[in-house]
């Protein structure tokens, strides 16, 4: 990977410690049981890492260039929730540390199923959990492999046409007194579907096991790994060298399997993550700063309309031939009816349900959708007052909207995405104002939550 590209994307993250010309940033200082995590660090010259922990978990860290280095961690499902002290002991005996808050996600729990097929084959319930005790050794052995080598340059892509989940990560699955963990995405496929490789690597696993059936695990390394499993063909072989988009097997139902589909898992030094949030939050940090080729003056224009994810709706707003703009709306707000708090889709329907909208809407993932267009008014502000006594605010300002929950903060994916999105609306229009919700609403609301106006850098008035 081309150096300058890879320190360019060091540069997305927090600031948490600094103390004689050491820098250490974190994606996510909060971050739940199954989540990716990653971190950067800078050192002055003649200075290196001698060891690094989370608790008591080994960290790798991979010096880029300079001694910029950059660490993937893997938060394990089963990892307790609550401080994990993350501790970097320096070559000058300086030690580093951050409390990282680790929270509980709320797993379902569902029965582990069989058929009498399947257990004319062997695979009652004690069988598997028999089975799956001694696979997980033969995996754990490859996917507890550290090397430095990093053999992507791009975004991870999918390994299906189509991504259907009809099994969640997490999901704890019981019968009696047998029960297992499903530490990965089951996704639908018809038999014989292509399966792609998720980015660039080498196979370290291409053989059938029992349960798993026909499985393939790629290193992608700097302790990466995705594996495959019960295809009905596979299509490399170990030592091979794969591409992003190579198609390694097809769709199968083989080894313990109710139907004809694809089980995708995610491992972080040999920690299994939930793939999707992977997805999200490595593409995020591959895509937040321009590539080699790209002149680095050329942020100013930001370009910002390549990133961001049009999802128009149809409601909480209406058109307008011209309108003057001079205000920008903070709001925050979640999905407070289940665990799935940041889910743009059902806080969408919340939205519908109020018949309300902002212009901009940015998720978790720092992901910045546009909901309305900024000729046409959306219904974000309400009855509200402006500083300068103007009302219906509606009619004059854009309005964005965070999605976090209310006893949490902003997480710095979202405070980088909102940062850019307002150095293009500035770009735009004269903007007088940049207000949270309650500044205009104070009797009404009390958004946006534990926010930190410091770090809405393009804030200056």
């Amino acid at each position: 990977m081309n150096r300058i590209f890879l320190i360019n994307l060091l540069f997305l993250f927090f600031n948490i410690v600094t103390a004689q010309n050491y820098v250490l940033f974190v994606s996510d200082a909060n971050p739940s049981q199954g989540d990716t995590l990653i971190i950067k660090l800078t050192l002055p010259t003649n200075t290196n890492i001698k060891s690094a922990f989370l608790d008591k978990e080994k960290i790798n860290f991979v010096n880029i260039n300079n001694n910029i280095l950059t660490a993937f961690i893997g938060i394990n499902a089963k990892q307790k929730p609550g401080i994990a002290k993350l501790s970097i002991q320096l070559s000058n005996n300086q030690v580093l540390t951050k409390n990282i808050i680790i929270k509980s996600k709320n797993f379902p729990i569902t029965k582990l199923q069989t058929t009498p097929e399947l257990e004319k084959k062997g695979f009652t319930s004690a069988k598997i959990v028999e089975n799956l005790i001694k696979e997980n050794k033969l995996v754990s052995t490859i996917t507890s492999k550290f090397t430095n080598k990093l053999y992507f340059n791009q975004t991870f892509g999918y390994p299906l046409d189509k991504m259907i989940v009809v099994g969640d990560y997490g999901n704890i699955r019981k019968n009696n007194y047998d029960e297992v963990q499903h530490l990965g995405i089951d996704l639908d496929g018809q038999l014989g579907d292509a399966v792609y490789a998720i980015n660039n690597g080498k196979v370290v696993l291409a053989r059938e096991l029992i349960n798993y059936g026909k499985t393939v695990i790629i290193d992608h390394g700097v302790g990466i790994f995705s594996l495959y499993l019960h295809l009905n063909k596979i299509n490399v072989w170990e030592g091979k060298d794969v591409k992003k988009g190579q198609k390694i097997g097809e769709v199968g139902n083989t080894g313990y399997s109710l139907g004809p589909h694809l089980h995708l898992s995610i491992k972080i030094n040999n920690n299994s993550v939930d793939p999707l949030k992977f997805f999200s939050i490595m593409n995020n940090f591959l895509n937040s700063y321009p590539s080699e080729n790209k002149s680095s003056n050329n942020d100013s224009a930001l370009n910002i309309n390549n990133n961001i994810i049009l999802k128009k709706i149809s409601w909480g707003f209406e058109n307008t031939n011209k309108r003057y703009i001079d205000t920008i709306i903070i709001h925050s707000s979640y999905n407070p009816f289940d665990n799935d708090y940041y889910n743009v889709d059902k806080i969408l329907d919340i939205y519908k349900d109020y018949d309300v909208s902002a212009h901009y809407l940015i998720d978790r993932q720092g992901k910045i959708y546009k909901l309305v267009e900024e000729k046409n008014i959306a219904y974000h502000a309400g009855k509200s007052k402006m500083p300068d006594g103007r009302i219906n605010v509606n009619y004059f300002s854009i309005g964005i909207e965070l999605i976090y929950h209310k006893n949490e903060t902003p997480n710095e994916y979202q405070y980088q995405s909102l940062n850019k999105l307002i150095k293009d609306i500035k770009n735009r229009y004269q903007i007088k104002y940049i207000l949270g919700h309650k500044d205009i609403a104070p009797q009404r609301k009390d958004d946006p939550w534990n926010f930190d106006w410091n770090k809405a850098k393009n804030n200056d008035n």
